[in-house]
């Protein structure tokens, strides 16, 4: 059985998480790098983080990098590549280009001469070109230019973007991504027993990823496209075993979940997203209530909330509101853990209460504290 080396994207602060869940799926052989791991494993092994991680939001395999000093050289090192080893005429491909070098600076360019330059590949051998799909490509090719001007080049084996699970057609102002929300649940070490809490549930995402790890649920399990269909390694019968395989090992959880949030709409959006996410749940609670005027269901639990901001949703006086939030859990939720995310740090001071763990982490290009307090 071969192994090759892939490359799993993620948030700024995830990485820890993303690597431990490599290594409870079984792959050991795994490097932090910048928002990313870097990991060994066979194809059976690929094709199986991309089904069950929460934390990655593609899964790369790198084929050959170089030094590059400009963009005929550029041409030139993608020219020379036996790109019959993976694409044929038939095949059709789209680039994409992430550039971090101050040399190179016009994404679109690099794209562009990293394009002709398989085409001619092809054209100069057969005088017949390979299309360009940009929408749904047989493959997807990255170029990554570093700061050093290392060039690399890889095949995304996703496809699609590993959050796009399928459950979230409705969308609230100031969603917060499946990825980072499956992450802040791990990171919690929640024991996937106490009770749950969602209390601004908005489009419901936090309480739908936390469904999903209760029962065992892959995130991507029903997805019916893939980047690593069109890998000369790719075995029908090999993936549809695995399928099954992950299918019996869904259970259904006994976990109380109370998910509330006050405006009509985004609990409506939540129901309807946490329906199409297809998860049976024979305990979920859901409320439209003031959370200042809300009271705990039991006498322990886990609540993780993202509360606004005042960036993407406006608060009146966020130093008051962020007091009065901290008051609440003082006053009612005594033995809960609470998980606050949040990047209006100021505020956060207002709370009142000293965080035991506090982690940097990266909402929609928002630098976030995300908060652990252990109320007595």
């Amino acid at each position: 059985m071969s192994y090759h080396k892939y490359i799993a994207k993620t948030f700024a602060g995830l990485e820890p998480v993303l690597e431990k869940e490599l290594q409870e799926i079984g792959i050991e052989d795994c490097t932090i790098l910048k928002r990313s791991v870097a990991f060994e494993c066979s194809f059976d092994h690929l094709m199986l983080a991309n089904m069950s991680l929460r934390t990655a939001i593609r899964i790369y395999r790198p084929l050959f990098e170089f030094e590059v000093k400009d963009e005929e050289d550029l041409y030139q090192n993608i020219l020379k590549f036996n790109w019959e080893e993976w694409l044929t005429l038939d095949n059709t491909f789209a680039i994409e280009s992430i550039i971090n070098s101050q040399q190179f600076v016009n994404s679109h360019f690099i794209s562009l001469k990293s394009k002709d330059a398989i085409v001619d590949y092809f054209y100069f051998k057969y005088k017949k070109r390979p299309n360009v799909d940009i929408k749904e490509p047989h493959f997807r090719i990255q170029v990554h230019i570093s700061s050093l001007n290392k060039c690399t080049i890889s095949l995304d084996t996703s496809g699609e973007a590993l959050y796009k699970r399928g459950y979230k057609n409705r969308q609230t102002e100031a969603s917060i991504n499946e990825c980072l929300a499956s992450g802040m649940i791990l990171m919690s070490n929640w024991d996937r027993k106490k009770d749950f809490y969602d209390p601004m549930c908005g489009s419901g995402t936090i309480f739908i990823e936390a469904a999903m790890i209760a029962s065992n649920y892959p995130p991507n399990l029903k997805r019916k496209k893939w980047g690593f269909f069109h890998f000369k390694e790719f075995e029908k019968a090999k993936y549809e075993k695995l399928r099954t395989i992950l299918e019996s090992q869904i259970k259904i959880s006994e976990v109380n979940f109370y998910v509330n949030d006050l405006a009509g709409k985004s609990l409506d959006i939540a129901k309807m997203n946490y329906y199409d996410a297809n998860i049976d749940l024979p305990y979920i609670y859901f409320s439209k209530e003031n959370f200042f005027e809300l009271q705990p269901k039991s006498k322990e639990g886990i609540m993780i909330i993202n509360p606004p901001y005042n960036e993407r949703i406006e608060l009146n006086n966020e130093d008051l509101w962020y007091k009065d939030l901290g008051d609440i859990f003082k006053n009612f939720y005594k033995g809960f853990d609470i998980w606050l995310i949040s990047s209006n740090k100021s505020a956060l001071r207002k709370i009142g209460l000293k965080d035991s763990t506090r982690f940097q982490l990266m909402n929609g290009g928002l630098n976030c504290e995300y908060c652990h307090y252990e109320i007595f």
